[in-house]
């Protein structure tokens, strides 16, 4: 800024002085002035250009330091992040995460919910609304994956982390969302035995269908699946991307009718006892 300020006052000057030059000296060549006038403006002209090409890359490198310092910055936080997880067993709480690192705790639970869009990790309910974090990467190898669920889960989150790099960065996107569905409701209705179409439909989404087709595709190379037309012109990676977003609509709606008949079974329930006991009042 100060160097723009000098160069505006060295213009001003010399406008001064053309102008008092034709004043004191009429007879003096009005070209003779116009000419002076115009070299030292052609010269400010050009260190106004300069200055701006210098502020321009000067705002450039400022941007790029910004946006490396804020890859490391989060870089730093998914290791930190990572660590504590290693720690803990595998699981993490945006409370443990607060008390052992300089984190805030809004902050706490932005790296969380980062590491889980990444892919990294699941949450759970726990005791008194806590949402637990799993990483089912960093479980410690002596504990066996004793439940169905931790083994579907397990199993699901292996080949959604199999897709990096073997496939586009939207694809792994898709397969992160479609996981992270499945895990909503699988808890629900793994080992649930039941003649309901839709809820058979959603068991063999989460134990085969989904799993099977990530399966199959992991088999192919990458190079083949996502340049070798196989089907109507699609690759591997385009058929696999169609069937991701069917599966994604699909979960969704399947999950919102379960939360739906679970509201409906509430509201049955309250109603009876709301009839029930208002009549044993009335006896009273």
């Amino acid at each position: 800024m100060e160097e723009l300020l000098i160069i505006i006052a060295v213009l001003g000057m010399a406008a001064y002085f053309v102008y008092q030059l034709i004043l004191s000296n009429p007879e003096t060549s009005r070209l003779v002035a116009f000419v002076a006038l115009g070299l030292v403006g052609s010269y400010a002209l050009i260190r106004i250009m300069i200055y701006a090409v210098k502020r321009m890359r000067r705002r450039r490198r400022d941007k790029a330091r910004r946006a490396s310092e804020f890859v490391r910055r989060r870089n730093d936080a998914v290791r930190q992040v990572l660590s504590l997880a290693k720690r803990y067993g595998g699981t993490l709480t945006a409370a443990q995460l607060h008390a052992e690192s300089n984190f805030g705790l809004d902050e706490s639970r932005h790296w969380l919910e980062h590491a889980r869009n990444l892919g990294e990790a699941y949450t759970e309910p726990g005791e008194r609304g806590v949402v637990i974090y799993m990483f089912p990467g960093l479980f410690p190898k002596r504990l066996a994956q004793t439940s169905a669920d931790d083994s579907a889960r397990t199993r699901i989150y292996n080949l959604v982390q199999g897709l990096k790099g073997r496939s586009s960065d939207r694809v792994h996107r898709k397969a992160v969302d479609v996981s992270k569905t499945i895990f909503e409701f699988l808890p629900r209705v793994h080992d649930v035995v039941s003649s309901d179409y839709e809820v058979y439909t959603i068991k063999q989404v989460a134990l085969d269908y989904f799993p099977t087709l990530l399966e199959n595709y992991l088999q192919l190379a990458p190079s083949y699946a996502q340049s070798k037309p196989i089907a109507d012109g699609q690759t591997a990676e385009a058929v696999l991307e169609s069937r991701l977003d069917l599966l994604s609509k699909g979960t969704r709606e399947m999950l919102e009718n379960l939360h739906h008949n679970d509201a409906q079974a509430l509201l049955k329930t309250a109603r009876f006892l709301e009839t029930r006991f208002a009549k044993e009042e009335l006896k009273l």
